[in-house]
């Protein structure tokens, strides 16, 4: 199954909130959704889900002709019916989705062992804490056991711990075959989970492409990160090797040939020099962000 997105528009009024978007994913894979506010995530997602329909262009699920019966939606404005218990909640609405009453209850357990909840099975939702609020909200989205799943800020307001869980769950859904996207501000999350990542600015596709890919194409050059047990500004001086000090004690390098950089360190050593730690450095999704950002500022500062 692979969804297919063919150059879509929607405006509202005088806005055009998404603007020519193209892109497609298949199953078993997570796309990342990034973009400032107003980039138009919210809009396409609403599109993918036929809540709106595009001005122009087509949103299809090649290969299979219901499945946007079976989409799994995890909303960023978490709405649950608080007087209900855990198990009242999710049977109701996976029932609503199309699973009989077995069904239901079986995947449901299933899921609030995974989330580590399954005591809460016959507790009111407002006696829940607001981590295992979320963790109800998710099942909620997965309990009908969809072929595409939709996340939007999933792991907002959590802790470590629930963070931790929820990338479990989430990782095992991708690898028992879902089309899952998944829309994020932790740009750090989205690096280390999606296959594929959509940069979206004002409506438009600004970066699209697997992830490694796109990290090496923004990497200019190479850079090493040297940490010694000591000072050596001086050395390093006296060998006119440019550097920048993210801390105390530790170097960080530049360099067209990553060779380059490793004689660098093996010379440290033959010159008595304690190396702690080398390493390449690789640029972030956040650097690549960030990066975006400042140069938009800076066009629109000209």
């Amino acid at each position: 199954m692979r969804l297919q997105v063919s150059n879509v528009y929607k405006s509202y009024d005088e806005v055009k909130a998404v603007n020519g978007i193209s892109f497609s994913i298949a199953h078993g894979k997570i796309m990342g959704m990034i973009g400032r506010n107003g980039a138009g995530k919210t809009t396409l997602i609403k599109m993918i889900m036929s809540i709106i329909q595009p001005d122009h262009g087509s949103v299809s699920f090649e290969y299979e002709d219901d499945v946007k019966t079976q989409i799994g939606y995890l909303p960023e404005e978490r709405g649950l019916y608080l007087n209900m218990t855990v198990k009242d909640q999710l049977m109701f609405l996976a029932q609503l989705n199309g699973l009989n009453k077995m069904e239901a209850l079986k995947n449901i357990k299933y899921y609030l062992n995974e989330l580590e909840i399954l005591k809460y099975l016959n507790t009111k939702i407002k006696e829940l804490s607001k981590g295992n609020k979320q963790k109800v909200q998710l099942i909620s989205s997965l309990a009908h056991d969809p072929k595409v799943l939709i996340l939007d800020e999933p792991f907002s307001g959590l802790d470590p711990v629930n963070v931790s869980m929820f990338k479990k769950v989430i990782r095992k859904c991708r690898d028992n075959g879902k089309l899952i996207i998944m829309s994020s501000h932790r740009l750090e999350d989205v690096e280390e989970m999606c296959d594929h990542v959509l940069f979206l600015k004002k409506g438009e596709v600004l970066i699209q492409g697997d992830v490694e890919t796109i990290k090496d194409q923004y990497s200019a050059g190479n850079k090493a990160l040297y940490i010694t047990s000591e000072n050596i500004d001086s050395y390093l001086n006296e060998k006119n090797i440019f550097y920048k000090k993210p801390r105390e004690n530790s170097y960080i390098v530049e360099g067209n040939d990553y060779d380059v950089l490793l004689s660098i360190g093996i010379e440290m050593i033959e010159n008595n020099i304690e190396l702690l730690k080398f390493e390449k450095v690789q640029v972030t999704l956040n650097d690549i962000f960030i990066k975006e950002l400042d140069d938009e500022l800076e066009k629109n500062l000209a």
